[in-house]
């Protein structure tokens, strides 16, 4: 008779079959189908995710790792058991304590002898026999530990290893959420691997054990866990909890630090000391950025506690002057920045000198004929020896400033009034006393467009895009967000636009990074979301000369294959347009491909330490192209 007889009692670290002993020796096992449907999960996390290895190539990386995992064969007094082991280093295996020996220790199984062990190795294929190996195995172990429920038994009567290898062990304990591979054989059947959702639990390590939310089955005990990135063994899976949602191994470590037998992989070492290293680097680029992140928030708060105070002092000094007198200083200096600002536009030297001296006339003891004598100061003054160029190549000369490049960028460095402080004064009426022109506001968006608040083509009429583009200026520096113009705003404009260099030419750093879909994760909840989540997966350093674009470093923050990213090619151009373009063969941990390709307009003049944020297409549904270029000087 041949077929299973017994389901044991569904408990953790106590889930075995037994088949008839006819069934030892066999590479397939019959099994009665009305029993096998009363199995159970050792612990299901949605649905069950325990595929084959031969839906894999043989020379994946799944099925080469799963070449010296075994099904092993345990024939006692009352029967045929089968548990899993693996093969490691001096023809020797690991498995569960509770398989071999403590089979015995099984009152429900109610064996009192073993009588023979075998590991079947190759059988990856369910009801094919072809390509597989069978080992006869000393049933009596070199090692054995009842508490940390492992074995280790010697193979007898032929090499595995030069057929099958050996995996390395590891001392190394996973982090939380860490990714895990699971390969046994359950139920006795041909070899799965459990991948998908198959993860160390969050906290990893508790009460002396691994908890991972790998699906396994009755069969799976003694199935080594795998490290994803390692791809060494890091725990034993031994047990199972139907009450909760994880199941539950015994770390590699604690077996290494008791064994006499078993010792870690060298590689593993290496490995290691890479890992932490790499872990060493990422903590410190996270701490300059936390820092460079507390710098950015301390300079924002003395800056409001600054403008706070300014607010406080206009107001006090509003609330002792008289409210007409107050008006009529804020119409009396709005009539002179209209003369100062038609002075300025006048494109003939000789006739803006003769202006600027009649606003002083006119308009005596004003900001504005303050900045009038100033402009006439400058006009008068002789033009500066040009400077020698930084290298022996040909510099590209610059375009002449025009006139009204002259005009906006005398206009934001004269100290301009500030009607905006005046009492009772909505953001809109304090941007219409300043009488800006129609040619002004075209100065405006020309300027706000070179800073990368793009707004389209500079007309002077002041729309919703133009609008959107002071909105964003606001944002980006912290200033309250009117969408409106004011003394002190285009004080802003002017200074960002001054400050920054007239070329692109120095380094920059690019940042790759993945935006969590909110609408996506709401309807498909996972733990690892929060809203707004972003992760950086890579970074590129480039360096731009005279036009010219070239690739420091390339960092993968991702920690996934090293050959992920292919024909990586960047530029930026002297118009602050750009360009990254590359497949990615390796995608979030699947061998997936994605095409990567940007054509973006940033900022034609750009300060050093400012960083552009823009998102381009998509990952995949769940997961936004999220990029933040930096420049670093």
């Amino acid at each position: 008779m041949s077929g299973l007889l017994l389901l044991a009692q569904a408990a953790p670290a106590q889930d075995l079959l037994m088949f008839d002993a006819s069934t030892f020796g066999n590479a397939v096992l019959s099994r009665n189908q009305s029993a096998l449907a009363g199995a159970e999960l050792e612990a299901q996390i949605g649905d069950y995710n325990n595929e084959f290895i031969s839906n894999y190539g043989a020379t994946s990386v799944f099925a080469r790792t799963g070449r010296p995992v075994g099904r092993l064969d345990i024939l006692t007094d009352k029967g045929h058991a089968p548990c899993t082991a693996f093969l490691v280093d001096g023809n020797r295996l690991v498995t569960n304590h509770h398989c071999v020996p403590g089979i015995l220790d099984n009152d429900r199984l109610g064996a009192s002898a073993i009588i023979a062990v075998q590991i079947r190795l190759g059988y990856v294929r369910d009801g094919i026999e072809d390509g597989t190996r069978m080992f006869h195995v000393n049933p009596v172990p070199l090692e054995t530990n009842k508490d940390l429920d492992y074995s280790v038994l010697q193979v007898v009567g032929g090499d595995a290893n030069a057929e099958f290898g050996a995996l390395d062990l590891s001392a190394a304990l996973p982090g939380d959420r860490d990714p895990l591979w699971v390969i046994g054989h359950p139920m006795g059947e041909a070899q799965r691997i459990s991948r998908e959702k198959c993860q160390t639990d969050s906290p990893a390590v508790a009460s002396g054990r691994l908890r991972h939310t790998c699906d396994t089955l009755p069969g799976n005990s003694g199935s080594p866990v795998i490290d994803a990135d390692l791809k060494q063994v890091v725990a034993l899976h031994h047990a199972g909890s139907r009450a909760g949602a994880v199941n539950f191994a015994v770390p590699m470590a604690d077996i290494l630090a008791t064994s006499n037998v078993l010792k870690a992989s060298a590689r593993a070492d290496d490995v290691r000391d890479d890992i932490e290293a790499e872990r060493a680097r990422l903590a410190a680029e996270n701490a300059a950025l936390a820092d460079e992140k507390a710098r950015i928030l301390a300079e924002a708060e003395a800056e409001r506690q600054r403008l706070a105070a300014e607010a406080e002092a206009a107001r006090a000094a509003a609330e002792q002057a008289d409210s007409a007198a107050a008006r009529a200083t804020v119409a009396r200096e709005s009539r002179a920045n209209t003369a100062l600002l038609a002075a300025l536009g006048m494109a003939d030297g000789t006739a803006r000198a003769a202006a600027l001296q009649q606003v002083i006339q006119d308009h005596p003891a004003t900001m504005a004929a303050q900045a009038a004598q100033l402009a006439l100061t400058q006009l008068n003054s002789p033009a500066p020896a040009p400077q020698a160029p930084k290298t022996a190549q040909t510099a590209k000369p610059e375009p002449a400033p025009t006139a009204a490049d002259n005009r906006f960028a005398a206009l934001l460095n004269t100290p301009v009034p500030s009607p905006d402080t005046a009492p009772d004064l909505s953001p809109e009426e304090a941007e219409a006393a300043l009488d800006l022109s129609r040619e002004v506001y075209r100065d405006i968006q020309n300027t706000l467009d070179a800073l990368g608040y793009g707004l389209g083509e500079p007309d002077g009429l002041f729309g919703p895009a133009s609008r959107s583009a002071v909105r964003a200026f606001q944002k980006e520096n912290l200033i309250e967000e009117s969408g409106y113009l004011s003394a002190s705003l285009l004080d802003r404009i002017a200074d960002e636009y001054n400050g920054a260099p007239a070329a692109l030419d120095g380094t920059y750093r690019i940042f790759i990074r993945r935006r969590w879909d909110d609408a996506y994760f709401r309807r498909k909840p996972d733990p690892a979301y929060r809203p707004g989540k972003i992760e950086t997966i890579g970074s590129v350093a480039i360096r731009v000369e005279n036009g010219r674009t070239e690739v420091l470093s390339f960092q993968d923050l991702a920690r996934i294959e090293s050959d992920a990213y292919k024909d990586l090619r960047v530029s930026l151009s002297p118009d602050g347009r750009l360009k990254l373009r590359s497949t990615i063969n390796f995608l979030f941990g699947k061998p997936r491909p994605k095409v990567l390709d940007l054509n973006e307009q940033l900022a034609k003049r750009w300060t050093t330490g400012r960083a552009i944020t823009f998102e381009d297409g998509e990952w995949d549904e769940a997961f936004h192209i999220n990029i933040r270029v930096m420049r670093q000087d």
